[in-house]
Order: C-alpha cells, then structure tokens, then sequence
C-alpha cells in the first residue's frame, strides 16, 4: 500500500481530488461503518468514472486524513511491510540464492518444513521454486501468527525479489521487520 497518493494522481484517475471525494466518504461512512462496506458502496456510486482499485486508494486516503488507518495497516486493522530489491540473474538463478544464502539460520525453504529463527517458530506453507515462497511466523509467545510472503519476479535478465510480511499485529512491528527484511535482500543479493 502507497505511503500517499497524490492529488495530482488522484484527480488523473478519478476526475477529481480530495475536496470532491472526501465529503462523499464522510456521507457514505455514515450508513456504513465496515471498511469494506464503505468501500464497496462508494465504488457501487461512482463504478462509471472511478475503478474499483481507486475507489479503494480514494478510500485509504480518506481512512487516514481522518485518523481511521495509519500507513502500513490493512483493512483488517493488522500491519504489513514489505522491501523489494532487483538482482542479476533469472529467476531460477534467484531461487538458487534465496535457499543456498543465509537469510534465515538453520531453515529448510521446503513445503512443510518448520524451523526457529531467533526465538521465532517458522513452518513453510508452500515453495514453489522460481516462483514464491510462504512462511507462517509464529511469535516469540507462540500466540500470534504473520504471514511472510517472497515472491519472484523475472525481467528479462534481472529478477525483483520481494519480502512482504503481513498480518503484523502491532504497528511497532512494521520498523524492525522492514529492516529486518531489507538485510535479507542484501545477504541474498551478495551470496
């Protein structure tokens, strides 16, 4: 999710900026108190000039200019980051080293495989080489699961590889997981 869009993209895609869409939320907020619900009836008002990808951008910056969503927290209240880095090679080559790299310590990228990294309980979900990789993180209590996302993506001879960690269940944990994840991409680029 974008930091901020701008007023400027946003009169690009929709027609119009924060000083016609706001009020409109503000309306449609009174009949409908469930994020999705506003979202899905703004769209159903204004499906013939605005898609239902900016309705849902309009909506988010409405959320958090009126201090109902803070940046990085998702529509079900939880928090999310992400970091990306572009790495030579194609994307099996990539692959190659995301599992030889030492990311995670003592870990096995295989589906079902379950591992600790720092005191953190991890269980793969689903590998799919040269394509994604799944991990359900288990915190230091065991009560609390996230969901750590890496996926692939090829460009010619270079590959983005992405980390992108969800259902955080405290804004707090956005910072160090984003650090945490960017010096992941660079063992991994440099391996």
């Amino acid at each position: 999710m974008p930091r901020e869009v701008s007023e400027e993209a946003m009169v690009k895609a929709s027609g119009y900026g924060r000083e016609h869409w706001f009020p409109i939320l503000d309306e449609l907020s009174k009949q409908h108190e469930k994020r999705s619900n506003l979202t899905k009836a703004f769209h159903e008002a204004h499906s013939d000039s605005v898609s239902a990808w900016w309705c849902q951008m309009i909506t988010v910056q409405w959320e958090r200019e009126r201090g109902k969503r803070v940046v990085n927290e998702s529509c079900t209240g939880s928090f999310q980051v992400s970091a990306s880095k572009t790495i030579a090679g194609d994307e099996h080559l990539v692959w190659a080293k995301l599992h030889a790299a030492p990311w995670l310590p003592d870990s096995e990228l295989e589906e079902g495989a379950e591992f600790e990294s720092e005191g953190v309980r991890c269980v793969v979900r689903a590998a799919r080489p040269g394509k994604m990789l799944r991990i359900w993180w288990y915190d230091h209590a065991d009560n609390h699961k996230s969901v750590v996302e890496v996926s692939l993506w090829p460009s010619g001879e270079k590959t983005s590889l992405r980390f992108r960690h969800h259902e955080l269940p405290q804004e707090s944990d956005v910072e160090p997981m984003r650090a945490r994840w960017k010096e992941a991409l660079g063992v991994i680029a440099s391996h």
